[in-house]
């Protein structure tokens, strides 16, 4: 097995991508401390993950779609 690069090790740390489901209650705090520190939340899409989802045709109300949230040194790559 190889060993990582410094920009590898980076991603890891920076990243956190979640492909299961969550609902808009599990991801608020963690998401506003995340923002609050220079970080974001992005959709699969790349859009910032929004709050007061209702009458989704795709979903229930309040429910997330599969996101990725990054800190800062991943935002800014």
């Amino acid at each position: 097995m190889r060993p990582e690069t410094a920009s590898e090790r980076n991603v890891s740390r920076e990243t956190n991508p979640r492909f299961g489901r969550t609902m808009e209650w599990d991801t608020a705090a963690g998401d506003a401390v995340l923002r609050a520190a220079g970080g974001m939340t992005r959709t699969l899409n790349g859009e910032p993950l929004a709050y007061g989802k209702r009458n989704q045709s795709d979903d229930e109300d309040f429910a997330n779609p599969h996101f990725i949230a990054s800190g800062k040194a991943a935002t800014a790559a």
